[in-house]
């Protein structure tokens, strides 16, 4: 397809889901039709005839690589933020972290954990693979070149891993403040005395 086609067929797409992602991913992979043999290659897919299934497990695959390749980018994004702020907590025992930042961080890493865990059926195999043995075939070797699986389960570490560390500043956040209060109570009836004591002399 020529870049005019995708742009016509992408605004279909919008008119019926909505413009999407801000800065979405994306992915080219070429598909070769002629006569040999089906076969899965890196940077294409060699079939001997472009039926609407065999087309449909390719998009399929394509579009979970670049879906995946897009939450990978946030997720470095907020493991690496995640990470400056637990140094700062190793090394200086504090962390200057706002609470609006705290609940940008858990919405961000929530957001993407619920985008993911929604599609996770995406992840299962589609009807047309029961077809036949062949398509089942297409759609594993598919699969296996863009590592989706191995690529799902480091991403969903990953989001553990932000999650656990986010939890740990909410919860040090929270100590923070409940010790700041306590002090604030303990200063306030430290005046009160001294004010009553004042009063009676």
């Amino acid at each position: 397809m020529s870049n005019e086609q995708i742009d016509i067929e992408v605004g279909k797409i919008k008119t019926v889901l909505g413009n999407g992602l801000a800065n979405p991913t994306t992915e080219t992979y070429q598909v070769n039709v002629g006569d040999f043999p089906n076969r899965v290659e890196f940077e294409y897919v060699e079939v001997k005839e472009l039926s609407l299934d065999i087309l449909r497990l390719i998009a399929i695959s394509v579009g979970q690589s670049a879906a995946l390749e897009y939450f990978e980018v946030l997720a470095d994004r907020m493991l690496n933020e995640a990470s400056t702020f637990m140094e700062s907590l190793a090394s200086l025992g504090a962390v200057s972290l706002k609470t609006t930042s705290l609940l940008k961080m858990i919405g961000t890493s929530a957001r993407a954990r619920q985008h993911i865990i929604s599609n996770v059926a995406i992840l299962d195999p589609p009807d047309e693979t029961w077809k036949s043995k062949e398509l089942e075939e297409i759609f594993k070797e598919l699969q296996a070149n863009f590592d989706i699986e191995v690529r799902f389960r480091t991403l969903d570490r990953k989001l553990t891993l932000i999650q656990d560390n986010i939890e740990i500043l909410a919860d040090f956040t929270s100590s923070r403040r409940t010790i700041m209060l306590e002090a604030s109570v303990v200063a306030l009836i430290l005046i009160e005395i001294v004010l009553a004591l004042l009063h009676k002399r």
